[in-house]
C-alpha cells in the first residue's frame, strides 16, 4: 500500500471512529481528521478532493457494513421469501444502529459522489431481490424487485425520521414479499 493509500485508509478509519463514537458529520473537518489520524498537513487534500467526497466515502463504508450484516444473517438460508424478510429486517435494524448514515445522507443530499453511492445501493438491492424473486418463480421478477427496493428505502427513511423501528411499515413490507410465496 502506497503512502497516500495508507494515509487515505487512516483518514477514513479516523472518520469512521468519530462517527461511531457519536460525533456528528460537522466534526469531520480536515484538520481534526488529519490530527487524529496522525497524517501530514497536506494528506487530506492529497487523498480527497473535498470534505464531501470524504464523507461520501464514509457513507459507502457504513452502507457496506450494513449490507454485509444482512448478507451474513441470511447466508445459511435457502433463497426465497423468508430469506428476503430476514435480510431486510437485519438491514433496517443495522441502519437504525448507525445514525451517522441518516446524517450523512441528508448532509450530502444532491452531491454527485453521494448520489453514486446511493445509486449503487439501490442497484444492489434490485439485483439481490431480482435473484430472490427468480428463485421462487415469481412472474415479473424485475418489477417486483424494483418495488421491493422502493419499499425498503421508504421504510428505512420513515424509521430514520422516527428514530425507531416501525413495525407497521415492516409488516407491510413483509406482506408484499409474502405475496410471492408459493
Amino acid at each position: 500500500m502506497s503512502g497516500t493509500q495508507q494515509e487515505r485508509a487512516a483518514l477514513l478509519e479516523t472518520g469512521a471512529k468519530l462517527l461511531a463514537a457519536g460525533h456528528g458529520a460537522a466534526a469531520l473537518t480536515p484538520g481534526v481528521i488529519m490530527r487524529l489520524a496522525g497524517t501530514g498537513p497536506d494528506s487530506f487534500k492529497q487523498c480527497f478532493p473535498d470534505v464531501k467526497e470524504f464523507k461520501a466515502e464514509l457513507l459507502r463504508r457504513l452502507l457496506n457494513e450494513i449490507l454485509s450484516e444482512a448478507a451474513i444473517a441470511s447466508e445459511e438460508m435457502l433463497p426465497g421469501i423468508p430469506r428476503m424478510c430476514r435480510a431486510t429486517e437485519v438491514y433496517l435494524d443495522a441502519t437504525l444502529r448507525r445514525p451517522a448514515v441518516r446524517e450523512l445522507m441528508f448532509t450530502l443530499h444532491g452531491h454527485p459522489a453521494a448520489n453514486e453511492v446511493n445509486k449503487q445501493r439501490i442497484n444492489g438491492f434490485v439485483m439481490i431481490f431480482r435473484a430472490e424473486f427468480d428463485a421462487v418463480g415469481a412472474e415479473r421478477a424485475e418489477p417486483a424487485a424494483r418495488i421491493a427496493t422502493a419499499l425498503v428505502v421508504e421504510t428505512a427513511m420513515a424509521e430514520f425520521e422516527a428514530r425507531r423501528a416501525l413495525p407497521e411499515f415492516r409488516e407491510a413490507l413483509y406482506a408484499y414479499f409474502r405475496r410471492y410465496e408459493k
